[in-house]
């Protein structure tokens, strides 16, 4: 038994390592022939920045896509969760820190609010979630005077979003999320209401309380991957129009790479190794 599982595991890390390592040699060969250089090494923190908000906003959709929920109004839980809990963190004096938590809540309370408005009204989660985005957008120029957020004259909040310290809080949710995916009752019900809903009420699963968690998960993942261009601008700006909706698919690459891997390896894995993937390209 154990050795089927190291050699799983074995194959696994053999196909994620090659997977990279023939993606960046195809990209260093295009590069090469174009007379350029592919990631030097002062660009390495770029790249290394540009895939940590991928595979962010990947494990964010990976919660309810998978399961046929598309939720469109993740890209403005993620611009009203950094707004709101930046603001705040700065009027209450909570440090860079206080400032990631908070904005952690209040993504999970937004993502929560769509989700209990998916399972109480009964829409299709697209339609749903067009309609909370315009609302959450709304909200962006409503709250704070319609101002956003500016840390400019704050600089010692744009630490959270620098190394090491985005890179230490995307390590922490990397294995919440392995365990999240894979060692819980959670994982398991999840698993069984994409496999059919059907059945897995039958079978006495709550698919309500498994959609709200997913919504929840969803917002505060989203949050973090909010702070990454906020602490590099150092801004963040309202938006309307419904124009937060292509950051969900900014993870969708990342997403799919990550469930064609999953069965050679473990799926949060293979989102990392897809985001590394889909930032080289």
């Amino acid at each position: 038994m154990k050795t089927g599982k190291l050699k799983k595991a074995g194959k696994g890390i053999a196909v994620y390592a090659g997977v990279l390592i023939v993606t960046y040699l195809v990209c260093w060969l295009i590069c090469l022939a174009a007379g350029r250089p592919f990631i030097t090494a002062s660009g390495l923190h770029s790249y290394l920045k540009s895939a940590l908000y991928i595979v962010l906003i990947a494990w964010a959709v990976s919660f309810n896509v998978p399961s046929g929920r598309f939720d469109f109004s993740a890209g403005a839980v993620l611009l009203l969760s950094v707004i709101i809990g930046g603001n705040l963190a700065v009027q209450w004096g909570l440090g860079p820190w206080g400032m990631l938590v908070l904005s952690m809540a209040c993504g999970a309370v937004l993502g929560g609010i769509v989700g209990l408005l998916y399972v109480v009204l009964r829409l299709p989660a697209m339609v749903l979630s067009l309609g909370v985005a315009l609302a959450y957008e709304a909200f962006t120029f409503i709250l704070f005077n319609g101002a956003g957020i500016n840390l400019v004259t704050h600089k010692e909040y744009l630490s959270i979003g620098s190394q090491p310290s985005i890179y230490i809080i995307t390590a922490i949710i990397f294995v919440v999320l392995i365990v999240v995916f894979n060692f819980t009752r959670f994982s398991y019900r999840r698993r069984a209401v994409i496999g059919g809903q059907k059945i897995a009420v039958n079978t006495g699963i709550n698919e309500r309380t498994v959609a709200i968690l997913c919504y929840v998960f969803c917002g505060a993942l989203a949050a973090v991957a909010g702070l990454i261009p906020l602490c590099q601008s150092g801004s963040a700006s309202p938006k309307l129009g419904l124009s937060t909706i292509s950051t969900m698919f900014t993870g969708f690459l990342a997403m799919f790479i990550g469930q064609y891997l999953a069965k050679y390896g473990e799926f949060v894995t293979g989102v990392l190794v897809g985001a590394l993937v889909n930032a080289m390209v």
